[in-house]
């Protein structure tokens, strides 16, 4: 009959639903009721075997367990340096959420930890550097204020943690060189945050190189009748500061380049000083033209410094002073460097970029699109 019921397919029915629900059932109290410590385990041997992707999300369900655990935090972001994801949209989620998510956590956790706040924001002040934007900049200053704030309610603190205030004036500095909108009290704040920074560190070149450009920026905002005196005698200032510094500290690349520029600067508004149009015009190619052996000992300078300490931010501001001193050079110095760069890493995506820019400003458009064609090919 149609209408009777087949009870034995029902129970066969029955008992195969009641399996795989148990199946369910299990799976889910397996990974529901997991440990932390079980997670790290199962991180730990996921990064002996070499699958990356699954130790950092093995590790980070640990850490989700507890946040403030320092050793999983460090494992998580370990698996995450190893682990290289497999399009731009899984490393940007991975990068801005995870990564400096877990970096980020490690500071706010570990409160008067110089070393973690520092990591968190030598990696937001390169990210600056690669694109500036004022909110950015904004940012970092903010990040940099707040982490100095756990430190200045301790008296008894040794002062190391005043380096940090570098990010502040570093990212203010910035604002500052691009004209943007700061309050007197802002810009008298960045000299503050770049001097205790140099207090705390006398080898911070970078600190100093912007303490440099600090003196002649806040200097040139003035509107004195003799403005253009008033601009002059701050170059000199700052040119004596570096001067001290490299005294100090011999061959830093970044005040170096500051001094140099500084050179090219107070040569130019010497050369002005005259009626004669065409004569300013040929004593500035002649003050240029006396410059090119520093130029040429500057840029050595930066090579032997290295890609480690050498970012595209300083490079491009090496080849802006080659523009100006030595235009029918065609960037040669600065092209030399980049190359020696690229032989110690040939698939530096922003190095290669920056190649193939430089070598357009050079007009060598062969070049530029030969080293185009690189960056798609890492792709």
């Amino acid at each position: 009959m149609a209408g009777k019921v087949n009870t034995k397919f029902v129970v066969l029915l029955s008992v195969g639903l009641v399996a795989v629900f148990g199946l369910l059932a299990w799976a889910f109290a397996s990974l529901a009721f997991k440990s932390g410590e079980d997670y790290e385990r199962l991180g730990d041997q996921a990064m002996q075997e070499g699958d990356y992707f699954r130790a950092q999300r093995m590790y980070g369900s640990a850490v989700s367990h507890d946040t403030t655990n320092r050793a999983w935090l460090d494992k998580w972001i370990a698996a995450l340096e190893a682990w290289t994801p497999d399009t731009e949209t899984a490393y940007r989620d991975a990068f801005f959420t995870n990564y400096l998510g877990a970096i980020r956590q490690i500071a706010t956790s570990q409160r008067t930890d110089v070393e973690a706040h520092r990591r968190l924001l030598e990696i937001s002040h390169q990210m600056l550097q690669r694109g500036y934007g004022r909110e950015q900049a904004d940012s970092l200053a903010t990040l940099a204020r707040d982490a100095a704030a756990y430190f200045d309610r301790m008296p008894e603190s040794d002062g190391a943690w005043r380096a940090l205030l570098r990010y502040r004036g570093l990212a203010m500095e910035m604002v500052l060189s691009a004209n943007g909108v700061l309050t007197e009290d802002q810009i008298a704040l960045i000299a503050e945050d770049l001097r205790a920074a140099l207090e705390a560190d006398p080898t911070d070149g970078e600190s100093m190189a912007a303490l440099m450009r600090w003196t002649v920026s806040s200097a040139a905002r003035g509107e004195t009748l003799d403005q253009r005196a008033v601009t002059q005698a701050a170059r000199e200032s700052a040119r004596e500061l570096g001067a001290a510094f490299l005294a100090a500290n011999p061959a830093d690349p970044y005040v170096e380049e500051a001094s140099l520029r500084l050179g090219a600067e107070i040569a130019y508004f010497v050369a002005q000083d005259t009626a004669d149009e065409l004569a300013r015009v040929q004593r500035s190619l002649e003050a240029f033209q006396a410059m090119t052996p520093e130029l040429d000992r500057v840029g050595g300078v930066l090579r032997q410094a290295g890609a480690g300490r050498v970012n595209v931010l300083l490079l491009a501001r090496l080849r802006s002073l080659e523009l100006s001193l030595d235009r029918p050079g065609r960037l040669s110095r600065t092209r030399s460097i980049i190359d020696e760069f690229l032989r110690t890493s040939p698939e530096d995506a922003e190095l290669l970029i920056f190649a193939a820019e430089t070598a357009r400003l050079a007009e060598d458009p062969e070049q530029a699109s030969a080293l185009l064609e690189k960056v798609g090919a890492l792709s």
